[in-house]
């Protein structure tokens, strides 16, 4: 699969989905479908780290309906979205989500929220 959905830090409830350079909607959807698994399982508040960084185009979008409502729900159940450098693509939500343009400033973002 073109993108990659997994445990970066169970211990302090982190999960990175990796996107590759020829991830499709499809995937995406597939890679939604795992988190909200993930999401499920995990006894605590979970930050999503959408690592974008290896994505070299955003795929034509043309979503079919009832989709977004799916979106929203599972990465609205997240305590915290971090988006990696999205270029053009942003999920289709309505909870707060960070955009940053590195892993290094997603992951100092994350340190910084949970010193406090």
């Amino acid at each position: 699969m073109s993108i990659k959905v997994q445990w970066e830090n169970t211990t302090t409830g982190i999960i990175r989905m990796s996107f590759g350079a020829d991830w499709s909607l499809e995937a995406y959807y597939h890679s939604i479908a795992a988190l909200d698994a993930m999401l499920h399982a995990y006894p605590g508040s979970v930050t999503v780290l959408m690592d974008m960084s290896a994505a070299e185009h955003t795929p034509t979008m043309r979503v079919p309906r009832g989709r977004e409502m799916d979106e929203d729900r599972v990465l609205c159940r997240a305590a915290r979205l971090v988006i990696i450098n999205p270029g053009y693509f942003m999920p289709n939500i309505t909870c707060p989500v960070e955009v940053v343009d590195t892993l290094a400033q997603a992951h100092e973002l994350i340190e910084t929220v949970l010193a406090v």
